[in-house]
C-alpha cells in the first residue's frame, strides 16, 4: 500500500502494540496516533524489504539485500514494538511526585546538589510543557536520568551493552542538528546547564562564554520536525544494536 508517497506496510505486518495502538490509552489524539500510526507502516516496510536508496543507488549491492533485510526485518519489529509501547500514558513521569520524592523527602542534604537537581527537574519540565505526549516516554526519562548523579552534572559513558544505553543513544544521537535540539539546549540553558551528547552524555555546567538564547519552534513545522525527530530515534535505536 501507498501512505505519503511511499511504500507501507499493512497495519496486520506491524507488532500487535501497533495494531492496536489507535485504542491504547495514551495522551496523543486521534490525528496524531493516526500520524505515528503511518509512519510504522513506512517504517516497518522500509527496513522489511530493503526499500532503502542504498539499494536503490547501488545495484551492485542488491547482491546482499536478502541478508540485510533478515537482520533488520527483526530489529525494526523489536523497535517498533518497543516505541509504540513507550508512548503509554503509564510510562510518562510524575513530576509532582518525583519533586516531592527527591526534595520534600530531602533525599539531596548538600544544598548545592539539592539545587541542581531542582534545576533538572524544572528543565525537564520544561520540555514537557513544550511537547507533551508528541515524544516518547523515554525522551524525558533520558534527560531527568541526571538526578542519578551527586551533582546533577556529571558525564556517563554509554557502553552500548544494555537497553537504557539504547534508549539514551537514541535520544540523544537522534536530534542530530535539528530545531528539536535547539529548543532543547535553550531550555536547559535558562537553568544554567548545557547538555552534551557525545558517547558521553550529561548535563554540564555553562561556562562563561555560553549565555542562554531564546528559539521558538515554528508552530507549523512543529509536527513535521518532532516526526523527523522519531523517525531518527527508531533509527538510532535499532541500529545501535550493530554500531559497536
Amino acid at each position: 500500500m501507498i501512505i505519503r508517497g511511499e511504500q507501507a506496510s499493512e497495519i496486520q505486518d506491524l507488532p500487535i502494540s501497533w495494531r492496536n495502538f489507535v485504542n491504547t490509552h495514551t495522551g496523543l489524539s486521534d490525528s496524531s496516533k493516526k500520524r505515528y500510526l503511518e509512519m510504522a507502516q513506512i517504517f516497518n516496510y522500509k527496513f522489511s524489504y530493503g526499500d532503502l536508496d542504498l539499494f536503490n543507488k547501488r545495484r551492485d549491492l542488491n547482491l546482499y539485500k536478502t541478508c540485510f533485510v533478515k537482520t533488520f526485518a527483526v530489529l525494526c519489529q523489536e523497535t517498533l514494538d518497543f516505541y509504540a509501547q513507550d508512548f503509554l500514558l503509564s510510562n510518562y513521569p510524575n513530576f509532582d511526585s518525583l519533586y516531592d520524592t527527591i526534595v520534600f523527602n530531602c533525599y539531596y542534604t548538600n544544598t548545592q546538589q539539592l539545587d541542581n537537581i531542582e534545576k533538572i527537574l524544572f528543565f525537564v519540565k520544561a520540555l514537557f510543557d513544550e511537547f507533551e505526549y508528541q515524544l516518547p516516554a523515554s525522551f524525558y526519562w533520558t534527560y531527568l536520568s541526571a538526578i542519578d548523579f551527586e551533582d546533577g552534572c556529571a558525564l556517563l559513558p554509554l557502553y552500548f551493552n544494555n537497553k537504557k544505553d539504547r534508549l539514551r543513544l537514541a535520544i540523544l544521537f537522534g536530534q542530530k542538528a535539528s530545531p528539536i535540539h535547539m529548543k532543547i539546549q535553550s531550555l536547559s540553558l535558562k537553568y544554567g546547564f548545557v547538555w552534551i551528547s557525545s558517547f558521553n552524555y550529561g548535563l554540564s555546567r555553562i561556562c562563561q562564554k555560553i549565555r542562554p538564547f531564546e528559539f521558538s519552534l515554528d508552530e507549523s513545522m512543529k509536527a513535521s520536525w518532532i516526526e523527523d525527530y522519531i523517525w531518527n530515534i527508531w533509527f538510532e535505536y535499532m541500529s545501535s544494536e550493530i554500531s559497536n
